[in-house]
């Protein structure tokens, strides 16, 4: 009898979390959805927007670091989100930003949208936006070896790398009206839309990060959900 009233218990639990109720102990915690995936890793050859290629200004005695590769878990809300990215075999002792991009370009009409409303740029740094005053106090100066979007592999070129969002992120915008009540969210975009959702740099030249200014960089890794 025990035993039937306890499995009835768990089920009547089961039912109302899947349809998004208040659980019996009177909570209505939203259980987030979790995406699991494999970044795309870019040509050694391919030059990054400030003109810079990982096969050039990584390279260690013509090492290209071909073995290296990363993944993503992303757990969202519809308030949050949970970012865990993992690199494993990439160049060690190497400073690495994370992107969130946000210009897009219309397959139709060929005409781009959105961007970045503080740096007219198309991505913002993967941070949530508390961390955007210092990050916009970095971008004034020479750049720091730490930062939110930041992380650094370690000797054998291995990094994990987690960040907690103030938003959803899939399918979400990128709230810039709370940093300041002037600007607008801007929508979150990817492929095929955009060559990215996220993007992962390295800083081979000068370790640094520089805020929401993408700075001197090599394209490592590319991810769209």
């Amino acid at each position: 009898m025990q035993r039937d009233v306890l499995q009835t218990a768990l089920i009547t639990t089961a039912l109302l979390l899947s349809a998004g109720c208040p659980t019996v102990d009177g909570s209505d915690e939203e259980p987030p959805v979790t995406t699991d995936g494999v970044f795309v890793r870019a040509d050694p050859l391919a030059e990054s927007p400030s003109g810079h290629l990982m096969a050039v200004e990584c390279s260690d005695d013509q090492q290209t670091w071909t073995d290296a590769t990363a993944t993503i878990q992303v757990e969202q809300t519809s308030e949050t989100t949970r970012v865990q990215i993992d690199v494993v075999d990439a160049r060690p002792t190497t400073l690495f930003t994370a992107w969130l991009r946000l210009r897009g370009t219309d397959p139709e009409t060929g005409e781009t949208f959105g961007g970045n409303p503080i740096t007219d740029k198309g991505s913002t740094p993967l941070a949530p936006t508390s961390e955007l005053p210092d990050l916009i106090a970095l971008s004034e100066s020479v750049g720091a070896s730490e930062a939110a979007n930041a992380f650094t592999t370690d000797g054998n070129g291995t990094a994990q790398y987690s960040i907690e969002l103030d938003f959803p992120m899939i399918g979400g915008a990128y709230p810039f009206d709370r940093h300041d009540a002037e600007l607008e969210p801007v929508d979150i975009v990817g492929a095929p839309l955009a060559p990215f959702m996220i993007r992962l740099a390295s800083h081979c030249q000068d370790g640094l990060a520089h805020g929401v200014l993408q700075g001197d960089r090599e394209i490592w890794f590319n991810w769209s959900p």
